[in-house]
């Protein structure tokens, strides 16, 4: 998916219209179309203000994927679901326990490797 259809599809998800983004943007809303048809380039800083508008950082943009919006919400469904465990029963599975630890290891590490190779990317865009 393209950065110009991940804003589109965050904007809709999140109840954001066009013309207020436009607004915020100080240009015409037949514009902000050409930004999120990709007729017109978008550079990496008004993505960052884009990205400030929808309330979110321009690296969620980027790595947008539909997939993962049900896969979060998912995780968040698991770890509620792993926390009334934890309160309302004492002995957890050691197992369980330590695999969902090793989990959010894997998940810090991917986001970090992730935000290093973003700032690469604008580093070597940027020349």
């Amino acid at each position: 998916m393209k950065i110009g259809q991940k804003i589109r599809k965050i904007r809709e998800m999140k109840g954001i219209s066009q013309e207020y983004l436009a607004t915020q943007l100080n240009i015409s809303p037949q514009a902000y179309g050409k930004l999120e048809r990709e007729e017109t380039k978008l550079d990496f800083d008004r993505l960052e203000v884009i990205a400030k508008l929808m309330e979110i950082e321009p690296l969620d943009i980027v790595n947008f994927d539909e997939s993962h919006v049900f896969n979060n919400t998912f995780n968040n469904h698991a770890e509620h679901q792993k926390n009334f465990i934890l309160h309302n029963n004492e002995q957890v599975n050691p197992i369980l326990e330590k695999t969902f630890q090793l989990l959010q290891e894997e998940i810090k590490q991917l986001r970090t490797t992730n935000q290093l190779l973003m700032q690469f990317f604008e580093k070597t865009n940027s020349k």
